[in-house]
């Protein structure tokens, strides 16, 4: 997977307007997009989340498309700012990203892009990703149980029930953060959630 760093002058003003930008804030966007870190309380929330569902709306697909083609953090705020504004046009290229990525946070913000895209093609995406892990050991074991989440969310969407041939699986009832060891137990369900909260900010913040 690529962990190409942004060169050019354009790349890097690309990152300094989408990846970094919050605002004027000290603390770079791509950070509080890692995990469940837009569910949390921050100061500035609100500035915070209308900043981001703007942005969302205002990225073009092929700024969208050069952010995908760099390092993780480029790559995290990319699926986070396509899941939030539905740009169903990529759901193809992350259906790949997620099979190729190796990016430890970046399975969070797909989980997040499918389930918010919210149709059938995705639940089947996210089915064989699921059915290809369950039997796979690797580092990015600990996101397992949010893949599963995400297909509860479209479950809830479409009326359906494609989690039920994995809810018996162990490695889909083990729930640990993105580091491996702190507990969220206020996030039950953190990728419904995070659709929750997405519609919540996209409704609130007008587009431009």
């Amino acid at each position: 997977m690529s962990i190409r760093l942004p060169t050019t002058p354009e790349e890097l003003a690309l990152v300094r307007r989408w990846v970094v930008s919050d605002l004027g804030g000290k603390t770079g966007r791509y950070l509080k997009l890692k995990g469940v870190g837009p569910l949390r309380d921050r100061p500035e929330r609100s500035r915070f989340e209308a900043s981001l569902a703007q942005d969302a709306r205002r990225i073009t697909d092929e700024e969208l498309c050069d952010l995908l083609g760099l390092e993780w953090r480029a790559r995290l705020t990319a699926v986070w700012l396509i899941g939030l504004d539905r740009r169903t046009q990529f759901r193809h290229k992350l259906a790949e990203l997620l099979v190729n990525d190796d990016g430890i946070y970046l399975d969070w913000g797909y989980f997040f892009a499918f389930a918010r895209f919210g149709e059938p093609t995705d639940a089947d995406i996210l089915v064989a990703y699921m059915k290809n892990q369950s039997s796979i050991v690797t580092r990015r074991a600990h996101t397992k149980p949010f893949a599963l989440d995400a297909v509860r969310a479209l479950d809830e969407q479409l009326g359906t029930d494609h989690s039920a041939e994995f809810r018996s699986l162990a490695i889909y009832r083990e729930r640990t953060s993105t580091a491996g060891s702190e507990r969220f137990p206020e996030f039950e369900h953190p990728i419904t959630q995070m659709c929750a909260w997405a519609e919540r900010i996209m409704a609130v913040s007008p587009g431009s």
